[in-house]
């Protein structure tokens, strides 16, 4: 699905973000009936592209020590009103969406600096 497989970890961000808003779109699109897809080629792609996005965040653990979001601590609603929190990602790791915001600000940064805004 990738032309080019992500190297850096700005790479993979802007894939993992690329990729996100694709389903998002197509999903919302269809669900609101913008498009139609009556020979299933638009969810064939979007399962590719799922399956592509899985692959991604799974190697990631290796490579940067980023702990995907279903192997995340998660907490109840009751915990939370408690205001009980997350305990913290282990020595060398971040959890998923922690990282996801921190290379969110990151890949603003970098566009900001291209464009000179």
């Amino acid at each position: 699905m990738l032309k080019n497989h992500p190297k850096t970890e700005l790479e993979y961000w802007q894939a993992i973000y690329a990729l996100g808003g694709f389903i998002w779109r197509m999903n919302h699109d269809l669900a609101d009936g913008r498009i139609e897809d009556p020979a299933g080629g638009i969810n064939k792609d979007i399962e590719k592209a799922r399956t592509c996005l899985a692959g991604l965040v799974a190697e990631m653990r290796g490579r940067f020590g980023v702990i995907a979001p279903q192997d995340c601590p998660q907490l109840t609603t009751e915990q939370k009103m408690a205001g009980e929190k997350v305990v913290p990602a282990p020595d060398g790791t971040e959890y998923y969406w922690d990282w996801y915001h921190r290379m969110k600000a990151v890949d603003d940064a970098v566009a900001e600096a291209d464009t000179g805004r």
